[in-house]
């Protein structure tokens, strides 16, 4: 499972980006779609959100059909993080 991370719109109120979300959970290879922090005190962070795509899609190709969205500001993948190959067989 991958991640493409997103900022919605701050024009788009809360039920927009609900109904946003609903609807790319629906897509095919998106696995799940949500905000990051929905309660947050913060109006930017609540904007972020995250989608997890299936191994099998073209994360590419899902990640610019999500930046395409007008309701949708920036899409991006996020860096690959990993434990440098010493730590990960202690």
């Amino acid at each position: 499972m991958r991640s493409i991370v997103f900022n919605v719109r701050p024009e788009i109120g809360r039920e927009e980006q609900a109904s946003l979300l609903t609807r790319l959970d629906r897509l095919p290879g998106i696995h799940r779609a949500a905000a990051l922090s929905p309660h947050s005190n913060s109006a930017v962070v609540r904007r972020m959100c995250y989608a997890y795509v299936n191994d099998d899609a073209d994360i590419q190709a899902v990640r610019e059909q999500i930046a395409g969205l007008p309701k949708v500001e920036s899409a991006d993948l996020p860096a690959e993080r990993r434990l440098p190959e010493e730590r990960r067989h202690n």
